[in-house]
């Protein structure tokens, strides 16, 4: 026995060690592969070979930077060579750009989707950067050692968040001449302690919350064709130009469109859109335009329920500024909901609870209420008891009928909630039970002697000392 214990032992051992080393082996694979999240893995120096497989550029950046220097190097015999191979395998050092001369840094147009681990390069050469017409989605803080940074373009990206303290301290106070952020996808941006110069933040996505301007006020902020309304007009070196609506979006009943001073746009032409007959054979809604109003600068307009469509005239009608808003719906509110335990109303939405729960909407004058449980099939009512188990996605909204023609959806809004139901009188019922029986069997076996004497396997029996295998 001793010993099939040691063999066992033995190739327990050998397997845990096999398994320690294949995680060893898949750490270290992980590690090779470095990017934002765990840079601080990766000590990288200019003896450094980067190449295309995605350990510190992404292969897009890494061909952006390649393209780069071999445009710059094709005129300039100093600047060739820094390219090398192994085996037909193209690679390059992180002073690549070290003491070229001092033009824009320029990756526009190049695909990028990513400038990770952009920091690691020597860059010193330029004060120029232009990272237009990509793909960018995320800047992180891979902009903050670029401290000679005086002019910035990161124009036509997909950039969400903007933040002054993405970039160094030296650049935003003191060196930072133009800032291009037109073009993305904003929906915050901090401007706050950028000290001088231009800056850029049109056609993105800004809300009044979400934007905060300069402290100093002589900096000048182009903030046209963003959401922002009822913006402070008072300090002229801040542009709002057109502000409203976005193409293909929903907004609520009650949004405006305004135009301010704008050297670009001189007039605003507003469409309503009238869904064409729905017996059309059409792969989709089809809609007449009729021009309704004009608005002119220092004019604004508020939309009633629909489909718009808005057209901005300017000098250029080629500038993006200009481009027409297709379509877009002004749409009801959603239903305001109370919810009531027992009876009583609750002071706030609860998204947990242990008893059945009522759930009360209100919506306008003239409208219909629907509701769906999980994607089941709509129903129309103003309130729904939730009391089936587990998680419960409850999807609501209202529709506004003005006429048989004009019935309009609000958006739409989801709560989910989560029902812990207390143990049934079934289950109590069934508990007890089988505590019952397994007392009774017990209380069987210690009553009844025969029972309890009873053995499988050898035994000796007491009448003549022979093995009993009975």
């Amino acid at each position: 026995m001793k010993k099939i214990l040691n063999k066992f032992n033995f190739i327990f051992l050998s397997i845990m060690i096999l398994l320690s080393a294949v995680f060893c082996m898949s750490n270290n694979m992980a590690n090779k592969k470095v990017f934002a999240d765990n840079e601080e893995d990766l000590v990288i120096t200019s003896t450094t070979e980067i190449t295309n497989d995605g350990t510190i550029f992404t292969p897009n950046l890494w061909r952006a930077l390649k393209r780069f220097y071999e445009d710059v190097a094709r005129d300039n015999e100093e600047l060739q060579g820094r390219i090398m191979y192994h085996d037909g395998v193209p690679y390059f050092y992180t002073d690549l750009f070290k003491d070229f001369p001092n033009i824009t840094f320029d990756l526009s147009n190049k695909e990028v989707d990513s400038i990770v681990n952009l920091e690691c390069m020597d860059l010193t050469s330029f004060t120029s950067f232009n990272f237009s017409n990509n793909s960018i989605q995320d800047l992180g803080n891979d902009l903050n050692k670029l401290s000679n940074c005086a002019e910035l373009n990161l124009s036509n990206n997909k950039i969400t968040s903007f933040s002054y303290d993405q970039l160094h301290q030296t650049c935003y106070s003191q060196n930072l001449v133009n800032l291009n952020l037109s073009q993305n996808k904003l929906a915050t941006c901090n401007l706050s302690q950028i000290n001088q110069g231009n800056i850029d933040v049109s056609l993105n996505y800004l809300e009044k919350s979400k934007i905060t301007l300069p402290q100093n006020l002589e900096v000048t902020v182009d903030l046209s064709n963003n959401l922002i309304d009822s913006p402070d007009t008072s300090n002229t070196n801040i542009t709002f130009g057109f502000q409203g609506v976005k193409d293909s979006y929903s907004f609520i009943k009650g949004q405006k469109v305004a135009l301010y001073d704008n050297q670009k746009v001189s007039q605003v032409e507003i469409y309503r859109l009238n869904i064409v007959d729905s017996t059309q054979e059409s792969e989709s809604t089809q809609f007449e335009e009729t021009l309704i109003d004009t608005i002119e600068i220092g004019e604004s307009y508020e939309f009633p329920y629909g489909f718009f469509k808005v057209k901005l005239i300017g000098t250029d009608m080629t500038d993006p500024h200009c481009e027409t808003i297709e379509k877009f719906y002004i749409a009801p509110a959603s239903p305001e909901i109370k919810m009531y335990l027992n009876g009583e109303e609750l002071p706030a939405i609860q998204n947990k609870f242990s008893s059945p729960m009522t759930i009360k909407f209100f919506g306008e004058e003239n409208s219909k209420i629907y509701y769906s449980i999980n994607g089941e099939d709509p129903v129309q009512a103003n309130e729904v008891v939730i009391n089936t188990s587990g998680i419960n996605i409850l999807t609501y909204w209202q529709e506004i009928e003005e006429s048989e023609e004009d019935i309009w959806p609000s958006m739409t809004n989801q709560l989910f909630l989560v029902y812990d139901a207390p143990m049934t009188s079934s289950w109590i019922i069934f508990i007890v039970g089988s505590a019952l029986i397994v007392a009774l069997f017990y209380i069987a076996i210690r009553s009844v002697p025969a029972l309890s004497k009873f053995h499988i396997g050898k035994n000796t029996d007491a009448g003549n000392g022979k093995p009993n295998l009975d």
